[in-house]
Formats: C-alpha cells, sequence, structure tokens
C-alpha cells in the first residue's frame, strides 16, 4: 500500500455531515489504510515539525524537532462528521514511539469527542514510569473528572460512551473485549451533537527529538437505537441471598454505592449462554479496606478487590451455561465507595416477581378464554 504525506501545516476545512437525532444506530469505521484520508477526516494544526502519513500500519503522526518543544503544539485529524444521541467510539493506538519524559516536558496523544460545552479526552502517553493512559472529561473548558491507569501494554483499545447525559471511560488489552472502567460523569452539558479528533500533542521546555503515534483504527457508533448497551447509574442492589432484579435487554455497566447497614450490592440477571466477563472497580475506598467482588448461582465464583490490585478485579469463564444468576459486592468495612461493574458482553434483566405472577395470571385468564371459546364451540 502506498503511502502518502498529509500536509499537517495547513488546516483543512471540509464541510460538514450533521447526523442529528438518529432514530437508529449508525456506525463509521477506519483503519486509515487508504493513500489518502478518505471525505470523513479534515487536518488540523501543526507545524514543519509535524508530518502524518496513511496506509497499511494505520495512521501516523510524527513530531520530529531539535528544538525545545513549544508551548501548546498538536496536530492530528478530525471528523468531518457529527454524531448524536447514544455513542459509543473506539479508537485502538500505538504508543511505542512516544518517548519518556521529564516532568517538565509532556508528550501525548489521544481522542477527543467534544461539542461547545465539553470535550472528553482519552489517550496515553509515555512518562518515567511507563506507558499510563489518561482519561479527562472537561466542561465548559473546567476540569470535573479524570483517572490515570497503568497499561498493560502499548497497543491498547480505548472506548469513549454516551447514554443519556453519562459519559464512561475504559481501556482493554489489544484484542480483548474485557473493558477495564475509568471513570465516568453525568452533566446535561454533556448532550448534543458531537465530532472527534486523533491527534499528537507536544508540550514543555526540554527539547524532545522525536514523538510518534499510530492510529490503528477507529469505530463510532451512534444513535438513539434501544438495542445499544446502556448503564444503570445509582443501582441499588441487594443482599446475596436476596438479589434486586435488574430490567433491561442490553446492560453494559452498572454503578452505584455500597453502603448502609447492609454494605452488599448484588443483582439478578439473566446470561443467554457463552463466554462471560466481567470487571469491578471501586473509586474511594479505604487503603485497608477489602471487598469480594462474587457471581451466584450455579456457580460461586469469588474475587477478592484490596488495594494490592488497585480495587479491581475480574470474573471470567470461557462457557457460561444460559441461565439467571447474581453478580456484585460485599463490603467489609463501613466506607461507602463508588463501584463500577462492566460486562464483556451485556446481560440483561429478569423480571421481577410480581412481574412473572402478573404473566401467570394473564396466562391463566387466556386459558380459560381458550376453554370457554370451545364449550362455545361444542355447544
Amino acid at each position: 500500500m502506498t503511502m502518502k504525506a498529509l500536509n499537517l501545516a495547513v488546516l483543512a476545512v471540509i464541510g460538514s455531515q450533521a447526523v442529528a437525532g438518529a432514530a437508529l444506530a449508525s456506525t463509521i469505521t477506519d483503519d486509515f489504510s487508504g493513500a489518502t484520508l478518505d471525505s470523513s477526516w479534515g487536518v488540523y494544526g501543526g507545524s514543519p515539525d509535524y508530518s502524518g502519513s496513511t496506509g497499511s500500519n494505520g495512521l501516523t503522526i510524527n513530531y520530529s524537532s531539535t528544538s525545545a518543544a513549544p508551548t501548546g503544539v498538536n496536530a492530528g485529524v478530525f471528523s468531518t462528521f457529527s454524531f448524536d444521541g447514544n455513542y459509543t467510539v473506539q479508537t485502538v493506538q500505538d504508543i511505542t514511539g512516544l518517548p519518556n519524559v521529564t516532568s517538565s516536558t509532556f508528550v501525548n496523544g489521544g481522542a477527543y469527542v467534544y461539542h461547545g460545552n465539553y470535550a472528553n479526552f482519552i489517550g496515553p502517553w509515555n512518562q518515567i514510569n511507563g506507558p499510563v493512559t489518561q482519561g479527562a472529561i472537561f466542561e465548559n473548558g473546567v476540569f470535573i473528572a479524570g483517572q490515570n491507569f497503568n497499561l498493560s501494554s502499548e497497543v491498547n483499545t480505548l472506548k469513549q460512551q454516551r447514554v443519556g447525559d453519562t459519559i464512561f471511560e475504559s481501556v482493554a488489552p489489544l484484542g480483548s473485549t474485557d473493558f477495564t472502567p475509568l471513570f465516568s460523569a453525568t452533566s446535561p452539558n454533556f448532550l448534543g451533537p458531537t465530532g472527534v479528533n486523533l491527534g499528537l500533542f507536544v508540550q514543555g521546555t526540554v527539547p524532545v527529538p522525536a514523538a510518534t503515534i499510530v492510529y490503528k483504527s477507529i469505530s463510532v457508533t451512534y444513535g438513539d437505537d434501544p438495542s445499544l448497551p446502556t448503564t444503570i447509574s445509582n443501582a441499588v442492589g441487594g443482599t446475596a441471598d436476596h438479589p434486586a432484579a435488574l430490567s433491561g435487554s442490553s446492560i453494559q455497566e452498572i454503578t452505584g454505592d455500597i453502603g448502609g447497614p447492609t454494605p452488599a450490592d448484588f443483582f439478578r440477571f439473566h446470561w443467554n449462554g457463552g463466554s462471560f466477563g466481567s470487571v469491578a472497580s471501586l473509586v474511594g475506598a479505604d487503603p485497608g479496606s477489602t471487598f469480594k467482588f462474587k457471581l451466584l448461582g450455579g456457580v460461586d465464583y469469588t474475587t477478592i478487590l484490596d488495594q494490592s490490585n488497585l480495587f479491581i478485579g475480574n470474573i471470567s469463564f470461557d462457557n457460561l451455561a444460559a441461565g439467571n444468576y447474581a453478580i456484585g459486592l460485599s463490603a467489609g468495612s463501613s466506607p461507602d465507595p463508588t463501584y463500577y461493574i462492566n460486562f464483556q458482553t451485556p446481560i440483561s434483566g429478569v423480571p421481577e416477581p410480581s412481574t412473572w405472577a402478573l404473566m401467570l395470571i394473564g396466562f391463566g385468564g387466556l386459558g380459560a378464554l381458550v376453554r370457554g371459546r370451545r364449550r362455545t364451540g361444542v355447544a
């Protein structure tokens, strides 16, 4: 595949293709393998120190300079389309070419989902302690949420999602669908049409001889299709013996707080069978506390969350039989941290006992109606 240089020193302005209020989910994907960018992308920013190319390896953005890195210089591509409603943006980024740097110099690259009221950034950079990823959400230009997370490799899949007015960020090793939640935030300012940037940013006073980031692919799914995975926020669970029943057909994540007289939150759900994976993480846990993350119902699997694993644990089965299960967390102490339970494949809810009772009454009435009609027919 031939490679063609992108002129990152010239701002490309291409007409926006708005897709507001889509009734069905749509997906746009790109592996940037063509000789040139297609019409979905324009070029922004840059200087003579930046260059870029597309090809079989993806979208490559390079920085090379022998002088001190100027403050706030960046370059990349932006989407010429906008998207609205629920969305999921996934990017595969290779940061092998980002150098370890000193505290006075900052080098990163990442995906920015943005509009007039907010910016949702997720992207890795290298520091002295090795590869990490940073997530950050800005509301009206003010930082409101964020977190750093150590990466297991320098090629990862990074995910940004919006469900209603809530933003979620998570990360997974390349080739895995087992995403670890980073954090989430909710605000009415997060609503509205959005776009996405992919770029490289260099800032500081110490010279950076070279830096490279490669975007291997991007996938943008957007729209208001109710089949899109959803998140249940501020969830209130039950005990392990009496879990609260979930409702919905495509549940990707459950969030809430553990606390109260019974410090446990367990939820009943239905699983259709097959490979199962779930990750639980806690924010705000006391360093000395311990929590149990459990899957119950035909199985009894427990993993411990504590300071040694940064309060992150997972449960996985290569082939979990179809059926109803319970999943949740129990606390060994009184602190009230926020939890995130993320599912590799969305789960579905199960009817409440009262719903089953109404259904049985309905079935009984239907049976009586059928019997009545049969009698009428015989007469």
